[in-house]
This record gives C-alpha cells, structure tokens and sequence, in this order.
C-alpha cells in the first residue's frame, strides 16, 4: 500500500534491506554479476550471502552483504514533523576462493559501475579473506549496479623489464637515499610513475647521463623493493615496516598499481604481533578496506584478541626497561 501526498505517491520502506543478485552471460573467465539493494527502516543487523560463483573452474567468488542501523533521519513521509525514522546500513564484502587441485596465483579485477560513476579494484588471491567492496552505505531507496570480475593468471603479468634486472652496464640512473644508492635504468622507472617522469625531464635539461636523484628522507631498503617492483613485479612480504614504507614512497610517486599490491599485502602478512601498528597505519592513511579486513581476521579467529593483549603487555613491560 503506498502513501498519497498530493501528487506524489511514496511506497512504504521495507522492514528489513532486501536485494536482488542476477548472473549474466558473458566468457567463463569473467563474471557479471547485477545487484539491486532495497534499503529497509532498519529494524536489525543480519549478513546475506549470495551463491558461490565459480569463474573459469578455478576460483570460488562470493558477496556478502552486511546490515546495520543508520543514524535516524527525519521521517520522509512527513518532512517537518518531530518523527523520525531510521534506515538500513549496508556494507558489501567479497571472497575467493581458490581451487584446491590447483597451484597457480591468480589476480582478480573487479569492478562496480552504477549509473553515475564506476570504481576499479585488484585483489591477490591468496586466502579465503572477506574484502571489503563497499563500505558502509545508506540509502533512503533502491540502489542498482553491475559488478564484474576478471580472472587473471599471476604468472601471465607481463615482467617486460625482468631480463634488465641485474644489467648494471647500461643503467643511467642513480638513486641516492639516506643511507645507500642503487642504480637503475631511468626509462623503467619513468614508465611507472609520472613524478619521477617530471623529475627526470628537469634533470635531462640540467645535465647529460647519467643522471643522479637524491632522495634524503628514502631509505635505501624502500629502493631496493622499488627496483625489485618495477623490473620483477615483486613486492616484500615482511616486516610490516618494508611494506608500509613502500606503501608510502608509492603515494608520494603516484605509483597507484604498486599501493594497491602492497595494501593488499598488508592484510596476508597481519598477525598479532603487528596488530596495533598495522592498525594505526590503516586509520591514520584513510585505508579502511585494510581496516575491515583486519576486523575480519580477528572476527573469523585466525587473529585472537588475547594474543593481541599478550602482545601488547610484552610491549609494555619492554617499554618499561
């Protein structure tokens, strides 16, 4: 039954969010997905999992919806009275699941397009881990958006530049950091980051090759992992400290793809023992996908909170010599 008011004719809110997931056709590498979200009065917090798709037999994917209640908002039936009515938070995850019977790494691409704007991600399948796709929304109606996900063989990513890895007779660039240097080839790094592209055509107009870039605040560890990224498409799995330092250098370089591979990286490589670190690097660089994705990790018991108290009494009475 809907409301009259005047011309206008508002359909009742459901009491709880619903929606629709429908798959599309299309190749057996790619998955197409269509989701619509009711959003409802937000009556309680419950989870929805939709089906496990299996993309080209060799990966698992799955969404999982989470619901919670919003900040109350005034009544949309009645604008300016004193009622108010409360909406539905939702909040979407996904997760893959890799084939047993199968050894190889895959990366996935996965994208949301709705009608006003469309958002890329790139996950690492490497665990079983809920990542997180949106973060918490609320929406007064209805929502509708396509998501796709593309399955790419790891071992497929082009290394054009591996064979150049360990030439050192025709590398023309010298990084200098705070506490050691290594040399490159200039035209690789160029390739990857625009930054050092602007800097580098100063240089060229400064003096001839080879060229030398002073970098005082990198250390030379950050440098070398840069190099192994851009010719090897590596990145370091421990410690902590090694990605986020790179993590750091990739955003100041706007070097987008490598943040997004070692933000990824973050969450395989979190244990209790770097818990409160890795948190507060999340919270205070904005990550909050890594931030949810921690959340998961203790709320799924593969991070306990008493080894996190044990590790932080550690801290303390280490502090405390």
């Amino acid at each position: 039954m809907s409301l009259n008011i005047g011309k206008t004719y508002i359909n009742p809110l459901p009491d709880e969010t619903s929606w629709e997931v429908h798959k599309l056709n299309g190749p057996e590498d790619i998955l197409n997905l269509k989701i619509t979200i009711q959003s409802g009065k937000g009556v309680d917090s419950v989870s929805k999992l939709t089906p496990k798709y299996n993309i080209n037999n060799a990966v698992l994917f799955q969404i999982r919806m989470d619901t919670g209640l919003a900040c109350s908002s005034p009544c949309i039936f009645s604008p300016l009275s004193t009622s108010y009515l409360t909406y539905d938070t939702y909040t979407l995850f996904c997760n893959f699941k890799k084939d047993e019977g199968s050894d190889k790494t895959y990366m996935a691409d996965v994208s949301l397009k709705t009608k006003t704007n469309s958002t890329k991600k790139t996950f690492h399948i490497n665990d079983s881990t809920w990542r997180l796709l949106i973060e918490p929304t609320t929406l007064n109606f209805a929502a509708s958006f396509e998501l796709t996900v593309t399955l790419r063989l790891f071992d497929q990513i082009l290394r054009p530049f591996a064979l150049l890895y360990e030439d050192l007779k025709s590398t023309d660039l010298r990084l200098i950091g705070k506490d050691g240097t290594i040399e490159v080839h200039s035209a690789v790094l160029i390739a990857y980051s625009p930054v050092f592209n602007r800097e580098l055509c100063e240089k060229a107009q400064e003096s001839s090759r080879p060229y030398e870039l002073i970098l005082p605040h990198v250390k030379q560890s950050t440098l070398q992992h840069l190099k192994d990224y851009i010719y090897l498409n590596n990145v370091p799995d421990s410690p902590l400290s090694n990605v986020t330092d790179l993590i750091n250098f990739a955003t100041e370089y706007k070097m987008k793809e490598l943040s997004q591979l070692c933000t990824q990286k973050l969450v395989t490589i979190a244990v209790a023992e770097n818990f409160y670190e890795l948190t507060c690097f999340a919270l205070n660089n904005d990550m909050n996908e890594v931030f949810f994705d921690i959340l998961e990790l203790i709320e799924n018991g593969k991070i306990r909170t008493e080894d996190i108290q044990n590790c932080s009494k550690i801290d303390s009475l280490s502090n405390g010599l």
